[in-house]
């Protein structure tokens, strides 16, 4: 018996439309997230709402990585103990593009 599996996920337009796509191309959020996994942004998500995972601009460079606000600015981190992270000011934080908050994750199984 045959099955027949989708091999693209189509969605309409007005429902993707605040959403941005991201492959992860490292493994800075394993476990959460593994090298080849798409995670989609909520792209509406501009700036700083609350502690979570983030797809940020720095530069010519987008990371995915865990935000936390603080007293003093915001701490940016990784899942992976390996990679280091790191503290911004608020003045820094200015000058990073919040190109989205993640919102969901298609992994292979």
């Amino acid at each position: 018996m045959s099955i027949d599996r989708p091999t693209s996920l189509v969605v309409p337009m007005s429902w993707a439309d605040p959403f941005v796509t991201h492959q992860v191309t490292n493994d800075a959020m394993e476990p959460r997230f593994k090298r080849g996994d798409i995670v989609v942004f909520d792209g509406s998500v501009d700036t700083f709402v609350t502690d979570g995972i983030y797809l940020l601009r720095m530069g010519d460079r987008d990371t995915v990585c865990r935000v936390q606000g603080m007293l003093s600015g915001f701490r940016v981190f990784y899942d992976n103990a390996a990679f280091s992270g790191f503290d911004l000011s608020a003045d820094d934080m200015r000058r990073v593009t919040i190109v989205g908050m993640a919102h969901a994750l298609f992994t292979k199984i």
